[in-house]
């Protein structure tokens, strides 16, 4: 016999497709490096391609409005817009190779490069902000800032969480590709 006094069971906050969002789907990967697999690691990484790619076209429409071509301000925005897009790309090519399956050796290396080009975006990112920011200070000069150097934070956490997974579960991929064995002639 149900109480008059119990509450309904609380229905859960309505999201397109029932699925979590962005944050929440990077924290899972996150945490839970267990229980991933080779394909929820290329999806979050295309995901963080689509997120480059937006990035990279923020960046574009903002420095094709900059008048004086060589100026410094155009030099520094063209330049964060190239790393970006470098950024992008790495992320489509680990994206593709774990898809494809490729040895643990390929993998490695990939998530090396892409770890590493990350960073420097960020540094870079951080040190064109802040120096714009001490010429002329803006409201959204600084929450761009935030935001993105969030989202490049949680993109480098989730691919070394892949690092962090191939080792745990031993991931070796299929036969290395990278040094095939000699076949004897004849």
């Amino acid at each position: 016999v149900r109480s008059s006094f119990t509450s309904p069971k609380p229905r859960p906050f309505p999201r397109p497709h029932n699925r979590p969002s962005m944050g929440i789907r990077h924290c899972k990967v996150l945490c839970n490096v267990e229980g991933q697999t080779l394909a929820s690691y290329a999806k979050n990484f295309r995901r963080n391609a689509v997120g480059d790619l937006i990035i990279v076209a923020v960046y574009a429409v903002e420095t094709s409005q900059v008048h004086g071509e060589a100026s410094l301000y155009y030099i520094g925005q063209v330049v964060i817009c190239v790393l970006f897009m470098l950024d992008f790309f790495l992320m489509g090519w680990l994206s593709h190779l774990a898809k494809e399956r490729r040895p643990a050796l390929e993998l490695k290396r990939a998530v090396n490069i892409s770890v590493a080009e990350c960073i420097v975006t960020l540094a870079v990112y951080f040190a064109w902000r802040v120096r714009v920011m001490l010429s002329l200070f803006n409201i959204i000069g600084l929450a761009t800032l935030v935001v993105i150097i969030f989202f490049k934070s949680l993109r480098v956490l989730s691919i070394w969480s892949f690092k962090r997974w191939m080792v745990v579960t031993g991931y070796e991929g299929p036969q290395d590709t990278l040094n095939p064995p000699e076949m004897a002639l004849g």
